[in-house]
């Protein structure tokens, strides 16, 4: 689950659902750095959950995160991208659905 979304430090506000974003972030010109924070919702074994994220139309794999819970980027060129994470639990099953931004 998407938890929040800091632009040069600041927190973005959204209308959200859940792990649902309702609204894209923009990112306006001269803001250089953002950073996604996510957690996953795992009551029996919080530690060993671990988590891959990519970055549709920036990366081109997944970056594995292991226990890891906040994607950082900076200088990505203007366009439009979509932010995914997933997380797999201590057993080693992934989310197919994860968590999109």
């Amino acid at each position: 689950m998407i938890e929040s979304v800091l632009v040069d430090g600041r927190e973005q506000k959204n209308d959200r659902m859940g792990s649902v974003w309702r609204q894209p972030i923009i990112v306006s010109p001269g803001h250089d750095r953002f950073e996604i924070h996510y957690t996953g919702l795992d009551f029996t074994a919080p530690k060993e959950v671990r988590f891959k994220y990519r970055l549709d139309g920036r990366d081109t794999a997944w970056t594995e995160a292991g226990d890891t819970r906040i994607a950082y980027y900076s200088e990505v060129p203007p366009g439009h991208y979509q932010f995914r994470v997933t997380a797999c639990n201590e057993d080693g099953v992934w989310n197919d659905s994860g968590s999109v931004l």
